[in-house]
């Protein structure tokens, strides 16, 4: 089965249970590299569409610990020791789905004053200052939840 859930620890940082040893590195690199940014989990869910389209033959993440490198089969993952695990791209691609709509459920911790248009939810403001800077539209608009077909401005 693999990540069976994800979930805040006692120190409000995101972490995951797996009941398949083969997915420690997955879930590392998603609780880690992905964190807490929507930002990252905005450029994770693109890579993996890219590739998985047929509109990129591959595409990379540079991350603190851990490098991806997304191909139309896998997902590899490669630490800084040089260790690798791979796992079939539409199989990653449903658990980055999964951690998106994980990090949805989040509330934001009182007192933040958050300066990206705070006139929206995180998540909104996080894809509209993607597509900005890519200047194209995400291409998970309107196929999942938190990411509308139309909007915000």
């Amino acid at each position: 089965m693999g990540i069976t859930h994800y979930f805040l620890n006692e120190h409000g940082l995101p972490r995951y249970e797996a009941d398949d040893k083969r997915y420690w590195k997955l879930g590392v690199w998603i609780t880690m590299e992905i964190g807490g940014h929507f930002s990252a989990a905005l450029d994770a869910l693109d890579a993996a569409f890219q590739v998985l389209e047929g509109s990129g033959e591959t595409a990379g993440w540079e991350g603190e610990s851990t490098d991806a490198r997304f191909t139309p089969s896998e997902l590899i993952l490669t630490d800084y020791d040089g260790t690798t695990a791979s796992y079939p791209m539409p199989e990653a691609r449903a658990e980055i789905e999964r951690y998106w709509k994980f990090m949805l459920t989040l509330r934001p911790a009182p007192g933040v004053v958050r300066l990206l248009r705070p006139d929206l939810p995180e998540h909104e403001a996080n894809l509209l200052q993607w597509e900005q800077t890519w200047k194209r539209r995400h291409p998970y608009r309107g196929r999942i939840e938190g990411i509308p077909a139309e909007g915000p401005v």
